[in-house]
C-alpha cells in the first residue's frame, strides 16, 4: 500500500511512470506489469492501478540486479522509471484489491507446491499448479470428484485460504473443499461456523508443517467443534526424528478423546512408520488415505497394509500436485485388489467418510 511510484495520465490516454521499484521479480523482461499509484493525495490501496509497459518503449533502467541466495534463473531488479509510457490495465483504483490479489492467488498454489515438495524432499509433479491443472492431470480416467485443501502456517492465514478454497470449488464443482485452522487461531468456533456456510466440507490439519502435536490442548477446542459435524484430515507420521508431530500416537489419543470425529490419518495412518501406526487405529470412525505411500509401496506391501486396517476404510488419494493422479490410480488399479476392494477404495469408502 506504500507505493509510491507514480502514474500521471496524458491527453491521449496513456500515462507516464515515475519512480523507483525495488525487488522485481523478473525485472529485466520485456513486458512489464506495474502497480503504480495514479491517483494523487491517497497513501492507500485504494489510489493504485495496474499498468503495462513494454520495454521497447524505453524509459527504464536496471540499476541492479539482486545478489540472491537462491532462484537464480530469475533476476530480482531494482528499476528507475522515468517517463516510461504505459497503459492502463483494467480500471483505476483496483490494481491491488483486485489485480494483484487474483495474481497471489496463484502465486500462492506455485510456492505452496514448492515448499511441499521440499518439505518431502521430492520434486513436485506440477510446480506451478492450478485448479485447472488438477482437472486435467485426471482428464480421461475414472476420477470425477477430487478434495481440495492447504494449510495454514500462521493464525493469520487462515480466513484468506478458506476463502481461497471456497472460491476454488465454487469455479470447479468437482473439487470438494477442506478448510484449514491453525491451533493459535483466536475464534476456531466462529470459523468452522463460517467455512460451513461456504460449502467446505471438512478440516485439515498438518502437524509438521503447523509445528504442533495432533494431540496438542490448543486443537482440543477444534476437535470439539467438528466432531459429529465435519471429518478431520490430518496428515500422519514421518520417519524423519525432527518431525515427530505427527506421530501416529498422537492422533490414537485425539480419537480415545472424541469417539464421534470422523478421521482421515492420511498416508495410510503415517507415513513411512506403517508397522507402528497399524495396531493403533481400530477405531471404525478412523480412515486412511493412500496418497504419497505409492512410490515407496509395492503391490503387495500396499494390499497387506491396507487389509490390516481394512480395506473399507482405505481410499484413493494422489497427494497432488507432488504425484500424477492418473499414474497413482493406476498403481491402486494393479497392486492386487479385489474388484470388491476397489469399489470401496477408488469411491464407497470415501463417501461414507465424508457422509455422503
Amino acid at each position: 500500500q506504500s507505493v509510491m511510484l507514480k502514474a500521471t495520465e496524458q491527453p491521449d490516454g496513456t500515462w507516464l511512470l515515475n519512480g523507483v521499484k525495488r525487488f522485481i521479480t523478473n525485472g529485466d523482461a520485456d513486458i512489464h506489469l506495474v502497480l503504480a499509484r495514479s491517483e494523487s493525495g491517497t497513501k492507500d490501496g485504494r489510489g493504485l492501478s495496474m499498468f503495462i509497459y513494454d520495454k521497447r518503449q524505453g524509459g527504464v533502467n536496471v540499476r541492479r540486479i539482486e545478489n540472491k541466495l537462491g532462484i537464480k534463473g530469475s533476476p530480482t531488479c531494482e528499476l528507475v522509471y522515468k517517463n516510461a509510457k504505459a497503459e492502463l490495465c483494467g480500471s483505476r483504483r483496483l490494481g491491488l484489491i483486485k489485480y494483484v490479489m487474483a495474481l497471489m492467488n496463484g502465486a500462492r498454489l506455485g510456492i505452496a507446491a514448492q515448499s511441499v515438495g521440499e518439505f518431502y524432499g521430492l520434486p513436485a509433479f506440477s510446480a506451478c499448479p492450478t485448479g485447472e491443472d488438477l482437472l486435467r492431470s485426471y482428464e480421461g480416467t475414472p476420477i470425477s470428484r477430487a478434495i481440495v485443501h492447504s494449510v495454514a502456517t500462521k493464525p493469520s492465514n487462515v480466513e484468506s485460504i478458506n476463502n481461497f478454497i471456497a472460491e476454488q470449488c465454487r469455479l470447479h464443482p468437482e473439487f470438494i473443499g477442506f478448510a484449514t485452522l491453525h491451533p493459535d487461531y483466536p475464534n476456531p468456533e466462529a470459523e468452522i461456523e463460517r467455512v460451513m456456510g461456504l460449502g467446505l466440507k471438512g478440516i485439515k490439519l498438518h502437524p509438521d508443517m503447523q509445528r504442533v502435536n495432533t494431540d496438542d490442548p490448543r486443537l482440543m477446542r477444534i476437535y470439539e467443534a467438528m466432531e459429529g459435524r465435519l471429518p478431520l484430515m490430518v496428515h500422519c507420521g514421518d520417519s524423519r526424528p525432527q518431525l515427530q508431530f505427527s506421530h501416529p500416537r498422537h492422533l490414537a489419543a485425539v480419537l480415545k478423546a472424541f469417539p464421534a470425529l470422523v478421521v482421515d490419518a492420511a498416508h495410510l495412518g503415517g507415513w513411512g512408520v506403517w508397522d507402528v501406526a497399524a495396531p493403533l487405529f481400530e477405531h471404525e470412525n478412523c480412515f486412511f488415505d493412500v496418497s504419497s505411500c505409492l512410490a515407496f509401496l509395492d503391490g503387495p506391501q500396499l494390499c497387506a497394509i491396507a487389509r490390516r486396517y481394512g480395506t473399507e476404510r482405505v481410499m484413493f488419494g494422489s497427494d497432488f500436485p507432488i504425484w500424477d493422479p492418473a499414474r497413482e490410480l493406476q498403481a491402486v488399479l494393479e497392486a492386487g485388489f479385489t474388484d470388491a476392494e476397489l469399489e470401496g477404495i477408488l469411491g464407497g469408502n470415501c463417501r461414507r467418510y465424508l457422509g455422503m
